[in-house]
């Protein structure tokens, strides 16, 4: 017997469980790095996702949008003035304490989306949602979620302008169809003999 990932194999029945929430069109932005530098360190990066977030509004314009920041920004002096700064340019968008849980914006949004954050990896298993990566190329690793299956990941806002959305015949490409045929732990370590 193959041993399986739990995410995959009872990820979706825990998740029941232990918050039974229900799925709403909403978007949830999970911004890993925006948020860590001062205002004008940032400006451009803030630029580019309010950029992101009005291509999506304009795609999905029933959606409801939260932004929920990376609780490791908390402690900086200047988040009160980006969050001001991305208010008045998305006044429609809901910014979520930089302290919520993320994960119950997850699992209750139809569409999550990210730059470089983990959360996209496990959001990556969740069947019923549309994940997808921005590379906003202001990191050594911007561009990593291009290659996990459940992720649509977009270069650039050109792509993300242009993208058919419609086309997508599922909400994700979930990572939980591709993990029957991952290698377990076992055919790594026997490939590495």
């Amino acid at each position: 017997d193959r041993m399986q990932c739990p995410l995959v194999t009872i990820g979706a029945e825990c998740n029941d469980r232990i918050y039974n929430i229900e799925v709403t069109d909403t978007i949830v932005f999970l911004p890993s790095l925006l948020g860590i530098n001062t205002f004008s360190a940032d400006k451009a990066l803030l630029d580019k996702w309010v950029a992101v977030i009005i291509e999506l509004k304009n795609r999905f314009t029933d959606y409801a949008f939260v932004v929920k920041f990376h609780p490791g920004h908390a402690n900086n002096p200047e988040i009160n003035q980006i969050q001001d700064y991305l208010s008045q340019r998305c006044p429609f968008l809901k910014i979520l304490d930089v302290n919520e849980a993320a994960v119950e914006w997850m699992l209750k949004s139809k569409i999550i989306v990210g730059d470089v954050s983990t959360t996209l990896w496990w959001a990556s298993f969740l069947s019923d949602k549309l994940v997808i990566s921005i590379d906003m190329h202001n990191y050594i690793i911007s561009g990593c979620m291009k290659n996990i299956p459940g992720i649509v990941y977009f270069e650039n806002m050109y792509d993300i302008a242009h993208f058919d959305f419609s086309k997508l015949s599922e909400p994700s490409q979930s990572a939980k169809s591709d993990a029957e045929s991952l290698p377990t732990l076992t055919d790594i370590m026997t490939n590495m003999k």
